[in-house]
């Protein structure tokens, strides 16, 4: 059984309205740290605030579901 995961970080949003995130970058990364360390993740990818576009979440979620079989665990965090 693999277990993969798939974690977004968003700081800045592109609405002046909404409040931006202090951290959300970090944090995704500590989580990444985690999951890797102590769960037993493989690569565990971090798309920050810079990349997560609709294109680049789409992208990597069809290539994480390239390798997931019967049985594996996929885990999505979101952090906007």
């Amino acid at each position: 059984m693999r277990r993969i995961a798939l974690i977004l970080a968003a700081n800045p949003y592109a609405d002046p309205n909404i409040n931006p995130l202090l951290g959300a970058e970090a944090d995704a990364l500590k989580l990444q740290e985690l999951l890797s360390r102590h769960a037993g993740f493989e690569t565990v990818p971090v798309i920050g605030f810079d990349q997560c576009s609709k294109s680049a979440v789409r992208k990597a979620m069809e290539g994480i579901r390239a390798r997931l079989k019967p049985g594996d665990v996929f885990v999505l965090g979101a952090l906007l």
